[in-house]
């Protein structure tokens, strides 16, 4: 076992985990036994990867444009900003999922959840290091692995890219059954069939006007997928606790969810008002 703290006091930490004490708080607190979704935990480690990244072109600009002037900023070295950005791949390929360990019913908004996260790419990026899980003065959860980041503009925008990668699935599938509909309804257009209403049988119809009505069904589900899908694009990241954006440098801002559009591959953007968004979760009604 180690021994982490906090400002409630120490916890013992099983020696080789990857979650923290404050991974181990959350469940204290939240007794559930829901398991989370894994394609939200993953969806989690592609925002930490735009972060990194970001944070980086945005080093990277300083040192160009103000290369002898100093500013109060978390300092990351290359070499943990590397180590940070290997953890999040990994985590988005689903890796230490065993060790994330907060349970799907929880409260607070989502802290947890990106506490846990940033349990295990700190002390999965203090291994790659060299060190031993725990050695926060090599990695820091807070410092490094959620730096220009807030629960309350991660969480809401991983989960709007986990629902939209899954929505893209959905309309796959959803077209795809369309297809093979279709073609039934030309099979079987002159074929015969009872029609039935409340379960007994009633007038003449056709299989064809039976696959045809299954068709249009199908039709207007994906109409709804495409309505949400323009309704969940639009995400927070950025905005930082209340959507001010207020300690997050500009340059960051601007930059960090099309950084984000190219790792997750989907239609995002940024919202015009981040406070807004930031207050409002309305869109996955």
């Amino acid at each position: 076992m180690r021994i982490e703290q906090d400002f409630l006091g120490k916890v013992e930490v099983p020696k080789d985990a990857l979650y923290g004490v404050h991974s181990l708080r959350a469940v204290e607190n939240f007794p559930d036994s829901t398991p989370f979704h894994k394609e939200w935990y993953q969806a989690v480690g592609q925002v930490k990867l735009a972060c990194y990244r970001t944070y980086e072109k945005f080093i990277k600009a300083k040192e160009t444009k103000y290369p002898k002037k100093q500013f109060l900023l978390p300092e990351i070295t290359e070499a943990s900003l590397q180590v940070l950005k290997d953890a999040a791949i990994e985590i988005m390929a689903g890796k230490y999922f065993s060790h994330f360990i907060v349970p799907a019913i929880q409260g607070g908004a989502g802290t947890s959840i990106n506490l846990n996260v940033n349990e295990i790419i700190a002390n999965r990026a203090i291994t790659l290091l060299g060190g031993t899980p725990g050695d926060y003065n090599l990695i820091d959860p807070f410092e490094h692995a959620n730096v220009f980041q807030s629960t309350n503009d991660v969480i809401p925008t991983s989960l709007k890219v986990a629902s939209i990668a899954l929505l893209e699935n959905l309309e796959t599938s959803i077209n795809q059954l369309r297809d093979a509909v279709e073609k039934k309804e030309g099979e079987f257009r002159q074929t015969a069939r009872i029609a039935y209403t409340q379960m007994q049988e009633a007038v003449p119809s056709s299989y064809g006007m039976l696959f045809s009505a299954y068709s249009e069904s199908l039709s207007r589900d994906w109409w709804r997928v495409s309505k949400c899908f323009e309704r969940l694009k639009v995400v927070n990241l950025g905005g930082g606790a209340i959507g001010t954006g207020i300690s997050i440098p500009r340059f960051f801002i601007m930059e960090v969810v099309s950084e984000l559009q190219q790792i997750c591959k989907l239609p995002i953007s940024r919202s015009e008002n981040l406070t807004e968004a930031t207050s409002n979760l309305d869109a996955f009604v």
